[in-house]
């Protein structure tokens, strides 16, 4: 069944307002940022409270500032109108409550119910930045709650991404892009360890799936008929297992086989 879900408040991290706002954000906006989150909010608070707390916060610096002579980065006049304009647009999507809000998603208890579960982003506008940023954040949180689990309590998890390379294109054009790809590239290195977590990836293009040129340890081949596509998504390791009898067999593969390559 299919069921609304929000973001709560309490998850978000500087890293989630970098990929909005990429390089038009200061640290001292971040700074700010990681104060109120760290010394203000609880687990009721609201997305137009955070709001509050930010402009306080700032004119409670700037207070200081002007009574005490000296700066520290907090006081910088334009670091809560980068943070405002952010959670204005993700409250205008109404995105972002309370952790105690009934929408909030709780991935702790999803992944102790072993929950299957599919990210639905085809109601969103392909202009829209919030698929990315949705992709990173869920990702991110999902290695989270799993690394602040007991090493016993932990299980092989996966991730599914289906058509990556419209969600993770080869050149980051915008800031969720970068972080996406950011975020997928670490997520993918802790998943070999400790985390135990999986990614399954799917496309149509393996030349426009740079991000994943020798991170996986299996790569499963259908028909490709453009043999450069072939040559180019290899130009990792994996290519000294490629034999030119290999690249003949997946140009004429029928529909229901595949080539599997892995690294043993």
């Amino acid at each position: 069944f299919a069921k609304v879900f929000t973001i709560p408040i309490t998850s978000l991290t500087r890293d989630d307002i970098s990929a909005f706002a990429g390089n038009t954000i200061s640290e001292s906006a971040l700074l700010l940022f990681d104060f109120v989150m760290s010394e203000w909010v609880t687990s009721s608070t609201s997305a137009p409270e955070l709001k509050r707390m930010i402009v306080e916060e700032t004119e409670r610096k700037r207070r200081k500032y002007t009574k005490e002579g000296y700066k520290i980065p907090q006081t910088d006049p334009r670091a809560s109108s980068v943070l405002i304009k952010v959670l204005n647009y993700l409250t205008s999507e109404n995105l972002l409550t309370s952790e105690r809000c009934p929408t909030s998603i709780d991935l702790k208890n999803e992944y102790k119910n072993r929950t299957i579960s599919s990210l639905i982003l085809r109601f969103i506008p392909s202009s829209s930045p919030l698929k990315t940023w949705l992709v990173q954040w869920f990702i991110r949180n999902i290695t989270k709650t799993i690394e602040e689990l007991p090493a016993n309590k932990r299980r092989i998890s996966y991730i599914a991404l289906r058509e990556v390379a419209d969600i993770i294109p080869k050149y980051a054009k915008t800031p969720q892009e970068e972080m996406i790809k950011s975020t997928v590239n670490k997520a993918i290195k802790q998943g070999i360890g400790s985390v135990r977590l999986r990614f399954i990836v799917d496309t149509q293009n393996p030349m426009e799936l740079d991000l994943i040129k020798g991170q996986f340890g299996v790569v499963i081949f259908h028909k490709i008929e453009i043999e450069e596509q072939i040559l180019d998504f290899l130009k990792s390791g994996l290519r000294t297992l490629f034999t030119k009898e290999d690249r003949n067999l997946i140009s004429f593969l029928e529909p229901g086989y595949c080539f599997v390559i892995t690294p043993n």
